[in-house]
This record gives C-alpha cells, sequence and structure tokens, in this order.
C-alpha cells in the first residue's frame, strides 16, 4: 500500500509542477492583440510520439506499482506479520 501511495505522490507532484507552468492566474480574455503576440497561448507542439510514449510509461509505472503492492501484501514479511499479529490480538 505504501508503494501506491508513494507513486500516487510522484504523481501529484508532477501534475503540480505542470499546473504551474500553465498560467493559472492569467486572464486571457483582458488582453488585447494578436494571439501571437502572447507566449503560451498556441496550440502544444508536442509530438504524438512523444505523448503516447509518456501515457504509455504512466501506464506501465501504475501497473508496476500495483504489482509490487500487491506482492509486498503477500508475502509474510516484518511488517505484514506484525500487522496480521495486532489484528489477531484485537
Amino acid at each position: 500500500m505504501s508503494a501506491i501511495v508513494l507513486f500516487l505522490a510522484v504523481i501529484a507532484i508532477i501534475a503540480g509542477w505542470w499546473l504551474s507552468q500553465q498560467r493559472l492566474m492569467a486572464k486571457p480574455w483582458l488582453e488585447e492583440g494578436p494571439i501571437d503576440d502572447f507566449p503560451g497561448t498556441g496550440a502544444v507542439t508536442l509530438p504524438a510520439a512523444k505523448l503516447g510514449l509518456g501515457v504509455f510509461l504512466a501506464v506501465v509505472g501504475a501497473l508496476f506499482t500495483l504489482v509490487i503492492s500487491a506482492y509486498s501484501m503477500r508475502q509474510p514479511g516484518r511488517l505484514a506479520g506484525a500487522a496480521r499479529a495486532k489484528a489477531a490480538l484485537v
């Protein structure tokens, strides 16, 4: 379970960084002039292959994290054994 939380924290940090780069406080409806005069208002020029690779790596990373999390829950390790012993006492 901690692997899932760590993975989601990393994804949240990346999403927060991306959002901070998107001019969140800009008010484009108040700006005047041609669209080309304002930087960052055009379409994203990211190639489709690079975007697809990013999505693929995010999905593979999520699945890998789920597999690691499931494996660690199934193994009778220190943490899992201690949690089971504590649950049995309660």
